[in-house]
């Protein structure tokens, strides 16, 4: 976990760490797997070899207190006690569709 606190972002951590391969990435047409972190709402959220990680705040969540809004692909944080399958974001999207 240390070895985390060493990075200041997640690209750099990723490329250095996890050997991802942006170049290969982008010729597939993906991009590097780094989300807004649900926290600090930073784009410096990544999944790493200890679980979800957040390379600004330095928050660190395991893989089962996080999962993706089946709508938008949006983090949503299991540990606030929310089970639902889409984020609060697309929920009140569908509902204000009136």
């Amino acid at each position: 976990m240390d070895k985390l606190k060493q990075y200041n972002d997640a690209k750099t951590y990723l490329i250095n760490e996890e050997n991802i391969n942006e170049y290969r990435l982008k010729k597939d047409g993906c991009s590097l797997p780094i989300w807004l972190c649900p926290d600090c709402s930073k784009y410096q959220f990544a999944k790493t070899q200890y679980g979800y990680y957040c390379f600004s705040c330095h928050k660190f969540f395991k893989d089962d207190d996080i999962d993706f809004c089946e709508r938008c692909g949006k983090v949503i944080c299991r540990q606030n006690d929310y089970t639902g399958l889409i984020c609060e974001d697309c929920f009140e999207d569908l509902i204000n569709r009136k």
